[in-house]
């Protein structure tokens, strides 16, 4: 009875989810930055991390997963983005008698852009950049034994150029681990919030008064329609396949329901050699990821359906001790099937 009731929890928000109305869940979004996600290791696992929620990285992904850290965590991961974009990610987990406590930032970033025109395609001199955050505070706290829970608040931030926008959302999650194998089952809603639209100096300008052209022009300011976040369901499940004193192989798959894409799932395989070095193998094809192009790869397999997740990112991983604490390095390869690929490097401290 007691497995039937925590299985029932696990599933509520699924169908909270699919409670929301079906124009809330279609069209475009704006904070699209928020659906990339942030570390490396879970992204080397394809994102299908909502039951695997390990490491710091649980608190970009399922904020549950923070709980089963016992030490004071920092993490900072880089990546190359596309388009020259870089995205940057801090994390900090700090354990407490009461639960844990973690901060968040995501950035997605330009850098300075010179703005051109049709008169001066060699530029004008004048800058203007692109910039995205989220700040985000978590707490997670055992429930019981078995079945942890998360909530992370984040503050969201978008600006380009003059106009800017502001926002506010919630990541919730759980974990329910039935101690065999370390079997774990975790749901994740991330990115609900409000709509949110712009404002800024940029949507101000000035009309002519066309009954009375010679008075001065008249001021105005355009409004915006807000726009939806990137609401995200995952459903997960993970098990460790073999477990020795040596080696250690996890395996891990998530069912995807993000509001602006299609349905979608993403796959995982976490090998380890004495719980030092990692090397990690991810499959999704969540925001067009994947080493090959749908066309090419009918060429091979006529016969595959385009819903078949490709593989998607490969990553390796390094802990080293030091007296009492730990440094933890992840390095991450993400293919995508149109752009250019991206690069991710992660370096963690315990202590």
């Amino acid at each position: 009875m007691k497995r039937a009731k925590i299985f029932f929890l696990l599933l509520v928000p699924y169908f909270l989810f699919l409670s929301i109305p079906a124009n809330a869940r279609k069209g475009g979004c704006t904070g699209t930055f928020l659906s990339i996600g942030g570390g490396a290791r879970a992204l080397a696992l394809g994102g299908a991390y909502s039951a695997f929620a390990e490491g710091i990285d649980a608190i970009y992904w399922n904020p549950a997963g923070i709980v089963e850290l016992t030490r004071n965590t920092a993490n900072f991961t880089h990546a190359k983005y596309l388009a020259g974009m870089k995205q940057e990610n801090i994390g900090v987990v700090v354990p407490t008698k009461n639960g844990t406590i973690g901060v968040s930032v995501i950035a997605l970033l330009s850098g300075k852009i010179e703005e051109t025109t049709l008169a001066r395609q060699m530029g004008t001199g004048r800058y203007w950049s692109a910039n995205n955050f989220a700040v985000g505070l978590s707490y997670a706290r055992k429930m019981t034994d078995k079945f942890n829970a998360g909530l992370t608040i984040k503050g969201i931030n978008q600006s380009i150029d003059k106009v800017s926008s502001n926002g506010l959302a919630f990541d919730i999650g759980g974990t329910y681990n039935t101690k065999l194998n370390n079997l774990k089952f975790g749901f994740l809603i991330q990115n609900f919030g409000p709509d949110i639209a712009f404002s800024g100096e940029g949507l101000a300008g000035e009309i002519e008064d066309i009954l009375m052209p010679w008075q001065a022009p008249l001021p105005i300011d355009y409004k915006t329609t807000p726009d939806p976040l990137p609401l995200n369901f995952q459903l997960g499940i993970a098990i460790d396949l073999l477990t020795t004193p040596v080696y250690k192989i996890a395996v891990m798959g998530d069912l995807i329901h993000p509001s602006d894409q299609e349905a979608t799932s993403a796959f995982g395989i976490e090998s380890s050699i004495t719980n030092r070095y990692f090397l990690r193998l991810g499959f999704t094809d969540k925001n067009n990821r994947g080493f090959f192009t749908r066309d090419k790869l009918y060429e091979w397999i006529p016969i595959m359906s385009n819903k078949i997740p490709m593989f998607s990112s490969v990553g390796i991983g390094i802990v080293n001790s030091f007296g009492t604490g730990e440094v933890i390095v992840d390095y991450t390869y993400e293919a995508h099937q149109y752009l250019s690929n991206i690069h991710r490097i992660a370096l963690g401290f315990a202590f």
